[in-house]
């Protein structure tokens, strides 16, 4: 984005499904009570996309959202028989609106059936667009304008050395790195951050305007309508 390689941003598109709530059967449990979680897929799932789009794109600014609660009772997991209620979301969409004037979407499911960790954003550009999927987190896939018409497509970019930390882990590219490799990556920034050697993101300032985000969907949600979300 920073090279200008897709062009002028123009929108967002982020998805984050997993599975782990779809069977019906599964008990009742702390997740699903407003008092102990707040919300479903949003908190659990949909922040994390929400802060990828505020380091990608930038800040948004309003939020136009629906959520729903598919499975909308669970078995008691102490009391043969019974169920209990679910309280919060289990698909969350939202329109969006950042403060650059871009539009954008997302989508949040955690009854969706075979994804596992499906993180998947698209930003589209003047001269291009870029996808990213998180279940094949070490590719990332680009199209640029440029050259005859019948020879355009989706590049597919596997990650090696020439994308750092990438060579700190692995020689060879294209072997990929691994969830784990992420967390000591997350950790090298923060501890680094601490150390004054760089920014760290996000912060608390970031985190703050991701829930006010988050929850600008969920009133949204309720009054149906566009929401503005205020940072300070």
């Amino acid at each position: 984005i920073d090279e200008g390689a897709i062009g002028e941003v123009s929108y967002f598109r982020g998805v984050y499904d997993e599975d782990y709530m779809a069977d019906p059967a599964l008990p009742y449990s702390w997740r699903c009570r407003i008092a102990d979680a707040g919300t479903g897929t949003l908190g659990d799932l949909a922040c994390h996309l929400v802060s990828v789009a505020h380091f990608l794109v930038g800040p948004v600014a309003a939020v136009c959202a629906d959520i729903e609660t598919v499975v909308r009772q669970r078995p008691d997991p102490e009391v043969p028989g019974k169920t209990g209620a679910v309280e919060n979301e289990d698909i969350a969409h939202a329109l969006l609106r950042f403060e650059n004037g871009m539009a954008g979407t997302l989508a949040s499911r955690r009854i969706a059936w075979g994804r596992k960790c499906g993180l998947f954003w698209e930003i589209t550009g003047s001269r291009g667009s870029m996808q990213f999927d998180q279940e094949r987190m070490n590719e990332l896939r680009l199209f640029t304008a440029g050259g005859p018409a019948e020879k355009r497509g989706f590049t597919t970019i596997l990650t090696g050395p020439a994308h750092p930390p990438y060579g700190r882990f692995c020689p060879a590219p294209g072997h990929g790195l691994g969830f784990n490799d992420l967390k000591v990556i997350e950790v090298d920034h923060l501890l680094r951050g601490i150390a004054g050697e760089g920014g760290v993101f996000p912060g608390f300032a970031a985190a703050l305007e991701i829930e006010r985000i988050i929850h600008g969907i969920v009133e949204s949600a309720s009054d149906k309508r566009w929401i503005e979300v205020h940072g300070d």
